[in-house]
């Protein structure tokens, strides 16, 4: 769904969803709210109406650790700032108000607990949320409340347990007790809402009490080929004239405004308010569709330029070997597995693919992307670009140059040819941190090579320089520049 217009009587709103289902926007009569997002998922900024900028980032109010919302500040002043915790496997478990729940008597949200389904099954808050209680709230009266609520099989709310302690002029005046009970159709949407509990009752003028009330609202639907509703009738109980939270709602709804001191419209019928949705856009297909297809099409993937030239290599390679690493390649081209070996032992990280063009490192790992343009292949992760890597080739298919990342500092290296031949007479790696920047300067003189061409055995000639910030303050540069003793270098490789 892309586009969502409710209307009943002269009230209309308007809600845009993005293809992930996540909310883009909402149009009233006010204004209009943004929703803001990373990759279409993470909410990170919120534009309310009317230039109200109360939850974007000028209050900072999204905060994360991995994907995991942490901390929302909802206003400038911190006052609604809350915590996020999670159970061990990723569910979220409660949010908590970081000053308190009652540091602020007119703050609806407060404490929730949810189970490890992610149902919410208990909150606690300075203030209630119950409509019927709503004209009771003045500036002596504070109405803390508390809510538990249980869940049918399928997952839906059925009743919602509330115990409010009534206080005037800060001393307690009662607890009362509000019970809701739902009931829903074959598609989940609410078939009726039975509520039996206190109700603020208004007695000659500015005289009020509250009244224990049981009564019954009920829905009924039309429904569209998506099997979303695109027509609620929502049927008032008989006594919604006594009740000022059930009048207004019918004398909004029915003609889009409320007039407290008027009698109230009255046609003889049934009193039924009928709400009207139209949807009239949807995306052709869901965001997990799309992935599917994506999948899909990578899986008949050509790859453009192999893990295999990234080293290199040229042929069906198999294997090599040096004498730090071994580095396995799939029959595609790309790597299967990079064995590091270590004095105290070997270290080896396996490539588990998704497709030819995105793979992981196993369980609880951030996914990898591979990517190309004209004369590159890029490695991309969107969690954690020190993964990020690029090989850049030349007309020939050679690799001339490497972006990668040593920790999370920058580094590249490139490579230079002599004519037409595969191997490289040169390479120069450098690169930079906060301490200063580096360059080493490699010449290669080859002893072997095998049938496909690819060397196997090298004299290795090199030379270092670097400049580093010395001194108090690191005020001072220094230059550095070491001739590297030459060695010999092997590898040894294997074909399919």
């Amino acid at each position: 769904m892309s586009y969502d217009h409710w209307s009943g009587g002269d009230v209309s709103i308007n809600y845009y969803f993005n293809i992930h289902g996540n909310l883009n926007g909402i149009i009233t009569a006010f204004g209009t709210d943004e929703f803001f997002y990373e990759d279409g998922k993470k909410l990170v900024s919120i534009n309310r109406a009317n230039g109200l900028n109360w939850d974007g980032k000028r209050s900072n109010e999204f905060v994360y650790a991995g994907d995991e919302l942490v901390k929302r500040n909802a206003s400038p002043t911190g006052r609604t700032s809350h915590t996020f915790r999670y159970y061990d496997n990723g569910v979220l478990k409660e949010i908590v108000p970081d000053r308190g729940i009652y540091y602020y008597d007119r703050m609806k949200l407060g404490l929730l607990e949810f189970n490890k389904d992610g149902q919410l099954v208990r909150t606690e808050s300075a203030m209630t949320f119950n409509p019927f209680m709503e004209d009771a709230k003045g500036n002596n009266n504070v109405l803390p409340s508390i809510c538990v609520f249980k869940y049918n099989d399928k997952g839906l709310c059925i009743e919602k347990d509330e115990k409010i302690a009534f206080r005037k002029n800060e001393e307690p005046a009662d607890t009362i007790r509000c019970i809701s009970r739902y009931t829903y159709n074959k598609l989940g949407d609410i078939l009726s809402w039975e509520y039996e509990g206190g109700c603020y009752m208004p007695i000659n003028g500015n005289q009020w009490t509250i009244a224990d009330r049981r009564f019954v609202i009920s829905y009924g639907y039309q429904y569209d080929d998506e099997d979303n509703w695109v027509e609620q009738r929502v049927t008032m109980p008989s006594c919604y004239r006594d009740i000022p939270a059930l009048l207004k709602f019918y004398e909004v709804k029915s003609k889009g405004y409320y007039v407290s001191n008027q009698s109230p419209s009255s046609s003889g019928n049934i009193p039924t308010v009928t709400i009207r949705r139209n949807i009239s856009n949807y995306y052709e297909f869901s965001a997990s569709e799309l992935e599917q297809r994506a999948l899909e099409d990578e899986k008949k993937a050509d790859l453009k330029y192999t893990a295999v030239q990234c080293y290199g290599l040229k042929g069906k390679v198999k294997m090599v070997e040096t004498a730090k690493e071994i580095v396995a390649f799939d029959k595609i081209g790309n790597i299967a597995y990079i064995e590091y070996k270590y004095k105290d032992g070997n270290m080896k990280t396996d490539f588990v693919y998704e497709s030819p063009l995105r793979y992981n490192y196993g369980e609880n790992t951030s996914t990898i992307h591979i990517e190309f343009s004209d004369n590159e292949r890029k490695k991309v992760c969107k969690e954690d670009f020190s993964c990020d890597e690029l090989y850049r080739f030349d007309g020939k298919d050679r690799v001339i140059r490497h972006d990668y990342y040593e920790g999370m500092a920058p580094a590249s290296v490139i490579y230079s040819y002599n004519g037409k031949d595969y191997n490289p007479t040169k390479a120069v790696y450098s690169g930079f941190d906060e301490t200063g920047n580096w360059t080493l300067t490699q010449s290669y003189v080859y002893l072997d090579t095998d049938k496909k061409g690819n060397w196997t055995k090298r004299k290795v000639l090199g030379k270092t320089e670097s400049e580093s910030y010395l001194g108090e303050g690191n005020s001072e540069m220094t230059t550095f520049v070491t001739e590297d003793d030459p060695y010999i270098e092997t590898r040894k490789i294997t074909y399919y």
